[in-house]
């Protein structure tokens, strides 16, 4: 099937605000993923990364349910047409990613998909860019790029998936695959409504057959209430959405963990990105529910990943303290002079001096912009400061103070970081 094809429309919006969207009520998981369908318009507004979330749970508990809904915001939502398979080469899903770009992307069986393969497809599709190639004559190929927000579901985790090869997933994989439980704890599985139905299977099925019966009519709405929006006053629009994301990341982070940067912000982000189209939907009379329906379930949708990865935030945190001790054990002989023969050395491209302490051991005093712009690279600095602060790998003259003041031979007083040099036994 074409991928034109997929986008089609069957019945009008009112009858999937009223066979499909009034039954989404008091279901986070089913409001969050048909928000987050919406999500991929507004992320070249926004210039916020795309994503994935991944629902993850046993069989029969309501996780393709979910996909089907989202699905059917843009087309059919069924196999055969808007939810396609995890099983695709890296290769194959490129193509597929490029064509749904703006839109959403929504993957089933996350099972199926290649062990070996899927760390590398997580960073593509999240990172908006396939691979460079050459075309028979050598020349280099047009790179396919995209943007989305790609939806996922599974009876396995990515450290599961990845295991199956002897690989471990990193940090950078597990930021770009949100991965959510499916049981809302409702005993339901997935529902934590079920309405008139008596039973979640029977309230699933009605759900899988609705969504491939009506469908297309809410993404076509959004998209044309979002261009008069933009056509109106583009800029004011597109401010008062980005004021709005970096205002609910923060009270999501307030809310719910008291790390504020790095991979959990990250994540914190994406939902509230989700959470603005939400919004967005209900003001332009798309989804047929309040904005506090929207809001409550995306809490309720990052309190639940909170709650599953209670490591998160020490697992970043003992990566960052690795990538210094790593930076010394490398640098550590070359790049920082000696501070006794400070007037003296003509050390290139250093990056900051050190001193033997009471121990006979040293420590590292690193510059300020070397601190910033090399040392912490892909890493906060002071967010860095602050873990290394926490740890007492940080030498501190005053508690809310990173960086202290040494006197430094023909150089005179200077602002640094001094990272105590105890930080090379931490494993």
């Amino acid at each position: 099937m074409h991928q034109g094809q997929l986008f089609t429309q069957s019945g009008s919006l009112s009858d999937w605000q009223e066979q499909i969207g009034r039954y989404l009520i008091a279901n986070s998981r089913l409001i969050f993923f048909a928000c987050a369908s919406l999500a991929g318009c507004l992320l070249e507004l926004t210039h916020i990364a795309g994503g994935g979330l991944h629902l993850m749970g046993k069989s029969q508990s309501g996780k393709s349910t979910a996909l089907f809904v989202a699905a059917s915001i843009w087309g059919k939502g069924a196999r055969d047409g808007q939810v396609r398979s995890w099983r695709h080469t890296g290769n194959g899903l490129e193509g597929i990613a490029n064509e749904t770009s703006d839109l959403c992307l929504i993957l089933d069986e996350f099972g199926e998909a290649s062990a070996k393969e899927i760390g590398d497809i997580i960073y593509m599709l999240a990172n908006r860019i396939g691979k460079g190639r050459a075309n028979q004559l050598g020349n280099a190929r047009s790179v396919k790029t995209w943007r989305s927000i790609f939806l996922s579901s599974g009876e396995v985790t990515l450290d599961q998936k990845m295991g199956e090869d002897q690989r471990s997933s990193k940090m950078g994989q597990k930021v770009r695959f949100m991965e959510i439980p499916t049981d809302a704890g409702a005993n339901m599985g997935l529902f934590e409504n079920i309405h008139e139905f008596k039973e979640a299977g029977l309230f699933a099925s009605y759900l899988q057959t609705q969504s491939a019966k009506f469908y297309g009519s809410v993404g076509l709405a959004f998209i044309e209430n979002l261009c008069k929006a933009r056509q109106q006053n583009e800029e004011y629009f597109k401010q008062e959405l980005i004021q709005a994301i970096e205002q609910r990341t923060q009270e999501l982070l307030s809310n719910h963990t008291t790390n504020k940067d790095g991979t959990i912000r990250t994540i914190a982000q994406r939902c509230a990105l989700i959470e603005q189209a939400g919004l967005l939907a209900v003001e332009y009379e798309i989804f047929p529910f309040n904005q506090t329906i929207i809001t409550q379930s995306v809490e309720q949708c990052f309190k639940d990943w909170i709650i599953h990865n209670p490591n998160m935030q020490e697992h970043e945190e003992k990566q960052m303290i690795l990538h210094i001790k790593q930076y010394l054990e490398t640098h550590g002989a070359n790049r920082f002079i000696d501070i006794t023969f400070a007037d003296t050395d003509r050390t290139p491209h250093r990056v900051g001096y050190k001193k033997k302490n009471a121990n006979g051991v040293f420590d590292y005093l690193i510059l300020s912009e070397s601190w910033k712009k090399e040392v912490c690279k892909g890493f906060d600095p002071l967010q860095m400061a602050r873990i290394l602060r926490d740890y007492h790998f940080l030498d501190l003259s005053q508690p809310d103070r990173m960086k202290q003041k040494v006197t430094i031979p023909s150089i005179g007083d200077i602002r640094c970081y001094i990272v105590k040099g105890s930080i090379l036994n931490y494993e």
